[in-house]
């Protein structure tokens, strides 16, 4: 109650605009002729980019929670401004990209899709979400991490790039940011497949769990669904330039980060990865210490700063 003043409406509202204006700017940016020439990956340019800018809030807010986290929403809201003026300045290349024309059975699809919005604007309810994913967030956004007590909360020292986003929840007064960000990136996704691959949407559509990875706060399906677009990148062959291997090795290594569990899911598809590109080896090597200090030396830097451990909570009797 502290925290998420406002009342449903509004709760729900400022971050659902906040995500559909990122899915339409992602594709009115993905409709620039110069990023086409430095990298594309045709029908996934859109969603891709849409994960590139997740990956550029994470990364600012991590090193200003360096810094002084009270400069958090100054922040936030200067990247937004940034991308209201770059939208509305090419706001006819999105017109493009947009085509609503579905059969029957694919508007059914967006139907029950639709269902699952309306689970994933209620108000916070499940333990886990209350007392860490959205509480180690909302305290570094009003206290910062000085003043943790770590034998109270240890979960604390789980920090990874999943809290950091969720850092955009309280910022928006948004109780339900996570899960919205969830079912967004997921009808995404599907808006960009659902004329060649509808079987795809019936069996995510089919599986039980999807109730719970769209109602809870935990960010399990927007690195899921991160994962498939990595996938489907190196499954295709779209990997031809130098700077689309740098942008692959940079979101996989955001996609590790997002939980610790999730370095050792990464390991299989770097390995299939560097199988289909090893005659670039060398660059690949170099892209991933370039991505591994990009995305984890604020990240490792915090946990040595608050912690005393950059490996916490891990090694404790060592360091």
């Amino acid at each position: 109650e502290n925290v998420f003043t406002y009342s449903f409406l509004p709760s729900f509202v400022f971050g659902l605009f906040f995500l559909l204006f990122q899915v339409f700017f992602s594709i009115n940016f993905s409709e620039n002729k110069k990023l086409k020439k430095i990298f594309n990956f045709h029908e996934y340019q859109p969603i891709l980019i849409f994960f590139l800018i997740f990956f550029l809030y994470t990364v600012i807010f991590n090193i200003i929670i360096l810094f002084n986290y009270q400069f958090l929403k100054e922040a936030f809201f200067s990247i937004f401004l940034i991308q209201l003026i770059f939208f509305f300045k090419n706001l006819r290349k999105i017109k493009k990209k947009l085509n609503f024309k579905y059969k029957i059975d694919q508007k059914i699809i967006f139907l029950l899709l639709f269902f699952l919005f309306l689970i994933s604007i209620l108000p916070l309810s499940d333990a886990d979400s209350i007392s860490i994913y959205q509480f180690l967030p909302t305290t570094i956004f009003f206290e910062g991490l000085e003043n943790i007590n770590l034998q109270q909360n240890l979960e604390f020292t789980l920090l990874s790039n999943s809290e950091i986003l969720l850092l955009i929840s309280p910022i928006l007064k948004s109780d339900n940011f996570g899960s919205q960000l969830n079912i967004i990136a997921l009808v995404f996704f599907i808006f960009l497949n659902l004329k060649k691959h509808k079987n795809f949407s019936l069996i995510i559509l089919s599986c039980p769990l999807i109730i719970y990875f769209i109602s809870a706060q935990k960010l399990q399906l927007f690195f899921a669904i991160l994962f498939i677009l990595l996938f489907i990148i190196i499954n295709k062959n779209f990997l031809k330039k130098k700077s689309e291997l740098f942008i692959f090795i940079l979101l996989l290594t955001f996609y590790s980060s997002g939980k610790i569990s999730y370095i050792l899911f990464s390991i299989p598809l770097f390995i299939y990865f560097f199988y289909e590109n090893f005659k670039n080896w060398k660059n690949i090597f170099l892209y991933s210490i370039i991505s591994f200090i990009i995305v984890y030396s604020p990240l490792l830097i915090i946990k040595y700063q608050y912690f005393g451990n950059i490996f916490a909570p891990f090694f404790d009797f060592i360091f």
